[in-house]
């Protein structure tokens, strides 16, 4: 069995140190615990090792093993086969800094007369982490390729998500930061920090690192985040319906809408948002179905359900919800097809909005006049911005990202503004205001009004 078929030399190495404590504590009631900050490896480090702890006498387990469902005490399977004379003594599971306190604390209630012994796995070192980003880099970055590896700390993971990324220095910075406080153990004491750091770590601290990590700029860490893309790790880690199925970031094109959404996430009133796009091809469209989780195979006259209760909710990946969401589609046939969530009329808000872009009354190009429109809207109580914002956040992105002219009627943010894909700029047209769909639907109401 070859051990070392794809792991960096640093893998390797602490693969030697963990299959040598596992014939070391071979028969003694031992849990070796591979501990390192998320995303060093310690999974496939595991998975490459699987057939020769077992040949060795132990046995690879999940963490959740030990900290069981509901987090307060190891799952039963396991119970048993701690108490069982028969099995296999040395277990090894992977675990966080942050893990490893509570992994103790279950031993130390549950399971006494057992020992738990660390073998801790480090990020790469510089070299390794230069060589593993520059063969995965491409031309064109933001960030230069030193900058690439003094941010990513040597963490495999880390590098991978800022490569696909492709932030400023700014956004690198607060990711790289977020990313480690996430993944490992937070505190707010320095010298712990870098006890912390130099214990898990291979690759020199950036210079002001430390500090920022015990005590984060404005994230939001401990409660609502500032900036939108603080969110970012979090997306990057979900495994729900993102950008990533159709192979965009999300990212805005033009760094005013960034400004925009950090705007929006400090405004506490007026939560409300409507995002029309009047021109989408085939592709478009189906990538932001797919992506929004709109079922676009059920055109009934209304959307299904199904979009957003499929069982994969992908708008979670955007930390947003389809609660007080609704959508409303017409295709390429002039099919028009609805699913409303505590919404009215947006059928007519899209008609009457398609005609002031096609009057050039709203600025935006509509080319393809059998192409595909969608209108999205969004709203919650007053006070309660975050999910509008969070859904503008994923439908802005998506449509500058595929190349999508759209209008937005914004009053969290309090200004109406399009997005035109040719120039890839924002340009704000003035304040927002609701369309008067009472008026649409009954013109004799607004000739009353003028006479």
């Amino acid at each position: 069995m070859n051990l070392h078929s794809t792991l960096s030399a640093t893998q390797q190495e602490t693969q030697c140190q963990l299959l040598s404590l596992v014939t070391e504590n071979a028969g003694k009631p031992t849990i070796i615990l591979l501990t390192g900050i998320g995303g060093t490896g310690k999974s496939l480090l595991l998975d490459q090792s699987k057939e020769k702890i077992e040949e060795l006498g132990g046995t690879a387990i999940d963490i959740f093993d030990l900290l069981g469902h509901e987090k307060t005490q190891p799952r039963k399977s396991i119970m048993a086969a701690f108490h069982d004379p028969k099995a296999n003594k040395v277990l090894v599971a992977p675990s966080t800094p942050r893990e490893n306190k509570r992994i103790l604390e279950r031993l130390e209630e549950h399971l006494s007369g057992w020992s738990a012994i660390s073998c801790v796995l480090k990020g790469m070192s510089r070299e390794e982490t230069k060589k593993y980003i520059s063969a995965k880099i491409p031309e064109g970055t933001k960030l230069s390729l030193d900058e690439l590896t003094n941010f990513s700390l040597g963490i495999p993971l880390l590098a991978d998500q800022l490569i696909t990324l492709d932030l400023d220095k700014e956004q690198a910075l607060r990711f790289s930061l977020l990313f480690l406080i996430e993944k490992s153990a937070w505190t707010n004491d320095p010298e712990k920090a870098r006890g912390m750091m130099n214990t898990y770590l291979d690759l020199e601290i950036p210079p002001g690192y430390i500090a920022a990590f015990c005590d984060p700029p404005d994230m939001g860490y401990f409660g609502r985040h500032t900036r939108i893309y603080d969110n970012l790790p979090y997306f990057m880690d979900s495994e729900q319906g993102s950008h990533r199925k159709i192979g965009t970031r999300p990212i805005f094109v033009d760094s005013l809408s960034e400004t925009i959404y950090n705007s929006m996430l400090a405004t506490p009133d007026a939560p409300w948002i409507e995002i029309y796009a009047p021109s989408m091809t085939d592709d478009q469209a189906l990538a932001i179905y797919d992506v929004l989780g709109i079922d676009h195979d059920d055109w009934d006259g209304a959307i299904s359900a199904r979009a957003g209760y499929n069982g994969k909710e992908p708008l979670l990946a955007y930390r947003a919800s389809y609660r007080k969401v609704s959508f409303y589609v017409m295709d390429g046939h002039g099919h028009e097809s609805s699913w409303l969530n505590e919404a009215e009329d947006l059928d007519i808000i899209a008609r009457f909005l398609h005609a002031q872009i096609t009057e050039a009354k709203i600025p935006i190009p509509a080319e393809n006049p059998k192409g595909h429109r969608i209108l999205v809207h969004s709203h919650d109580h007053y006070d309660e911005p975050h999910n509008p914002t969070q859904i503008g956040w994923a439908v802005e992105t998506l449509f500058q990202n595929l190349g999508i002219s759209y209008f937005v009627n914004n009053f969290v943010y309090g200004k109406q503004y399009v997005y035109n894909a040719e120039t890839k700029r924002v340009k704000i047209l003035g304040e927002a205001k609701r369309v008067d769909t009472l008026e649409l639907k009954y013109p004799e109401i607004k000739k009353k009004k003028h006479r």
